[in-house]
């Protein structure tokens, strides 16, 4: 399945939406985190679904937000598609000390009931966002507004359902 073809989108329509797809999706290595149900959410949940990813966290004043705003507007306008049975919707928590399962799931089952929030420890946040050309760091006291100072990349990371980095889409969504 790719996202292109005659009845598709065009590799520049893509890339005039902000849509980058590498020429050959990339293969990730293992990883192990916990999703909002505490269950285990590593390679084999990327299996079978295209999986629509952005790295965030809930006490984000701005960023993540607009984001899973998008990605509900998405998710809406591909409701009924032939496509919407088969695509998933994941925030990849970059605070874990304070987005516990519970907390992300609270919040990203604000956006969509289907939504599912990802945590763990954060070594593996680290690697997976490494291989995911996804970065982040904590500005520690720089909290503006009672909001904590966590910077962050704002792509939204896709997976084929074969679980590899197949691309991704670019801010302003």
């Amino acid at each position: 399945q790719r996202l292109s073809g005659p009845q598709m989108v065009s590799a520049e329509q893509l890339q005039a939406w902000g849509a980058y797809l590498y020429p050959e999706p990339r293969e990730l290595s293992a990883f192990a985190l916990v999703d909002d149900q505490g269950q285990l959410f590593d390679n084999q949940r990327l299996q079978d679904k295209w999986t629509l990813a952005l790295f965030g966290f809930t006490r984000c004043p701005d960023v993540c937000p607009a984001g899973m705003a998008i990605l509900k507007q998405f998710h809406k306008i591909m409701a009924g598609s032939p496509l919407a049975e088969n695509t998933q919707v994941v925030l990849v928590s970059v605070d874990p000390e304070h987005d516990t399962p519970e907390v992300i799931g609270s919040y990203v089952k604000q956006f969509d009931p289907s939504f599912i929030g990802v945590t763990g420890d954060q070594r593996q946040i680290q690697e997976l966002a490494h291989q995911l050309h996804v970065v982040f760091a904590d500005q520690g006291d720089q909290s503006h507004e009672g909001h904590v100072a966590i910077l962050h990349s704002s792509q939204i990371v896709l997976f084929d359902p074969q679980g590899r980095l197949a691309g991704f889409f670019r801010s302003p969504h």
